[in-house]
């Protein structure tokens, strides 16, 4: 245990990619589809309010493996004349991170995924259920259509850590600068020049609402989980350079 809550939590384990992702995950056929409670009425002959929702595995496991499959940075600097260009450039494909931004946004209703919460949505994957002795019984492609409306988010989403793991492959322009150099000597002056500087000016990334690269545990091995951390700042800068 490296760090987290109940769950998620971040691990070390045997076995699996170090570190890992722990937690509550959707149950699965040995396809890996997602499985839909397919019960509309329960034993006792009430509705089954899981009707058509997601299905939670009864076991615990790994959600999502925190290692990128690779990490590049370029640097490069551009001159001509009395101007150089410099920049610095981060890629990283690949690793998980668990969302804690997303999933209050979602209980608040306030993220895009809850604007829609009148169309019935039928979700891919297999409908089904587990049996009074735990066997996982498939009755076919998922055809039930559902409202993705406040009991959805709130009480069967939330219910799953996966729902919540997010890919944090990413683009960032990390820094540019702008160096223009005078020429000739300007009194006491000798080698001058001036710079405007900027850092994280571009982010292209496709996790969620939030900074890909924060971490609840820091730079440690705490790993993979964002729960309501600070992001990193852009800031600008200008400098002056000489020699007397």
């Amino acid at each position: 245990f490296l760090g987290g809550f109940v769950e998620p939590n971040v691990r070390a384990q045997a076995g699996s990619a170090y570190p890992i992702i722990f937690g509550s995950r959707y149950l699965r056929d040995n396809d890996g589809n997602i499985v839909y409670d397919s019960r509309q009425f329960l034993a006792s002959g009430s509705p089954n309010p899981r009707y058509g929702m997601p299905i939670a595995d009864p076991e615990l496991g790994p959600v999502g493996n925190v290692n990128p499959d690779f990490e590049i940075g370029f640097s490069n600097n551009f001159s001509y004349g009395q101007f150089t260009l410099s920049a610095h450039i981060d890629i990283r494909q690949g690793g998980a991170m668990y969302s804690g931004n997303s999933r209050l946004q979602k209980l608040y209703g306030i993220d895009v995924v809850n604007e829609d919460r009148e169309t019935p949505y039928i979700m891919e994957g297999v409908k089904g259920y587990l049996d009074g002795d735990g066997n996982l019984i498939v009755e076919g492609e998922n055809d039930i259509a559902i409202l993705r409306g406040q009991a959805y988010w709130s009480t069967y989403m939330d219910a799953i850590t996966e729902s919540n793991i997010y890919e944090t492959s990413f683009f960032r322009l990390r820094e540019l600068s702008l160096t223009y150099r005078l020429p000739g000597a300007i009194g006491a002056l000798q080698n001058a020049s001036i710079s405007v500087n900027a850092r994280n000016l571009v982010l292209l990334t496709s996790y969620p609402n939030f900074d890909p690269e924060t971490s609840v545990g820091g730079a440690g091995n705490f790993q993979g989980l964002e729960y309501v951390n600070l992001p990193q700042t852009r800031s600008f800068g200008v400098s002056l350079r000489a020699q007397f």
